[in-house]
């Protein structure tokens, strides 16, 4: 899946939130063609700038935040990029959005599913 969102000749910038673990299924979901930047949840408060990323990458549910959190959290500085949502598959990733979008409108947002296998590290 290509992270090429935006529409200029510079690479997207994506930003992976969540632990290390997150980070790198997040990363998964992205094509190496990227600038990919990497913090934890709230630690994008400490690194948010006016230079949004083009892309957030964050897990449906982490140690500490979720989803809603970093939605919340980019709804309120105005975000207009994309939340690309990192999962284990979902029976239902409609209703997850859904929720979501009713929540915040206006945000634009995505689930990926990431399988076990494709999420853990190989050494």
């Amino acid at each position: 899946m290509d992270c090429r969102i935006c529409h200029s000749d510079r690479l997207p910038a994506v930003l992976l939130v969540g632990t290390a673990e997150d980070r790198h299924a997040g990363a998964r979901t992205c094509s190496a063609r990227a600038d990919i930047s990497e913090a934890d949840f709230p630690g994008i408060c400490d690194i948010w700038s006016d230079d949004m990323p083009d892309i957030v990458v964050a897990p449906l549910f982490s140690r500490g935040f979720d989803s809603f959190d970093v939605a919340r959290f980019l709804h309120h500085r105005g975000y207009r990029g994309m939340l690309r949502i990192v999962s284990a598959p979902l029976p239902r990733p409609d209703m997850v959005l859904s929720e979501l979008r009713l929540a915040f409108p206006g945000l634009r947002m995505d689930i990926v599913t990431v399988t076990a296998a494709q999420a853990v590290r190989v050494a």
